[in-house]
């Protein structure tokens, strides 16, 4: 779509790279959407209004200053899949990824659950920020999950159940079925993902055939 420019001293538009645009009352979306091929916007640029990060819904007004930015870049010579590289820069260069990833492992839910909420907090956080995801894009997205569900936080809080399961290895290692028993549950997929996370945060570790067994003594 041609968009015709002006440098009208009387800043009738929006400005976006030195020029005056007629993209006031139009949501940052919509703007992004006209301009992306012929600037070579990003999915991953985030708008800036007024020196402000933006979400794609907000709506320009006359005057703004519009600016696209996008956070990360590559080293040349990276041989990286495109999806990894994209993935590891964004869980660096936006914390709140992590801490996303934090409040969904404290629910303690099984594995796979765990990965369907993370995935769709972190899908909808991009498309707030940054527009609907492409097929493309949501590779990325799934490698930021994968990379997060990796990532164990040392400021996750043991729960109840974690704590039981600790308390019963004191009596030395076992297998999940005896440690399930000996905590008073069940051992169900979700006991699996609570033994899974304790292991991955290397609060205990599981060898065979002995089982599971207390990596350091631990206060409940």
């Amino acid at each position: 779509m041609m968009i015709e420019t002006t440098s009208h001293p009387r800043r009738d538009g929006v400005l976006f790279e030195g020029e005056w645009l007629p993209l006031d009352g139009l949501s940052v979306f919509e703007a992004k959407a006209m301009l992306e091929d012929t600037e070579n916007i990003s999915y991953f640029a985030e708008a800036i209004v007024n020196g402000r990060p933006v979400p794609v819904a907000h709506v320009l007004s006359r005057a703004d200053r519009l600016e696209f930015v996008q956070r990360f870049g590559f080293k040349g010579g990276d041989d990286k899949p495109i999806e990894k590289a994209i993935g590891e820069a964004m869980v660096f260069v936006y914390p709140e990824l992590s801490e996303m990833a934090d409040k969904v492992k404290a629910l303690n839910l099984p594995p796979d659950r765990s990965l369907d909420v993370m995935m769709g907090m972190v899908a909808e956080w991009a498309e707030k920020r940054f527009g609907p995801p492409s097929k493309s894009v949501l590779a990325v997205l799934a490698e930021i999950v994968d990379r997060l569900e990796r990532i164990e936080s040392p400021r996750m809080p043991m729960s109840q159940k974690e704590i039981e399961i600790l308390g019963a290895l004191e009596a030395g290692p076992m297998v999940g079925e005896k440690l399930a028993t000996r905590s008073g549950y069940e051992y169900d997929g979700h006991m699996k993902g609570v033994l899974a996370s304790l292991v991955r945060r290397k609060v205990i570790g599981n060898k065979r055939p002995g089982g599971y067994f207390l990596v350091s003594k631990r206060k409940s």
